[in-house]
């Protein structure tokens, strides 16, 4: 599978690690800020199947932002109108605890550590 580097500071990658009819997995490693949150948008819609579910697999996402956050909520916003389910299957430690300050976890799916 092609790996995609985004150009900003925090070295954002995203990589569609599998895909199958029912799942798609993507990675993403590094950090989300505002200065790559519009990328990653764009990276993460554009692999987005037009229905099943999507796994985004945040382990070696190591900073989330606000912009972050928003970033991952539109995303969320963007699957669901093409009848897809996001979820976050796997989030660094930084991660889990920028999504429960926010009460997202749930939203996104995200068992317990």
């Amino acid at each position: 599978m092609p790996t995609i580097t985004l150009d900003s500071p925090s070295a954002l990658v995203v990589r569609l690690r599998s895909r199958t009819e029912a799942m798609t997995v993507i990675e993403v490693a590094g950090e989300v800020d505002m200065d790559n949150a519009a990328q990653l948008l764009h990276e993460v819609t554009t692999l987005l199947p037009g229905d099943g579910d999507v796994a985004l697999d945040l382990a070696a996402v190591t900073f989330l932002g606000s912009a972050g956050v928003l970033t991952l909520l539109r995303c969320r916003e963007i699957a669901e109108r093409r009848t897809t389910r996001l979820a976050i299957s796997r989030a660094h430690r930084n991660v889990r605890q920028v999504l429960d300050i926010c009460a997202l976890t749930e939203m996104f799916h995200l068992t317990a550590a």
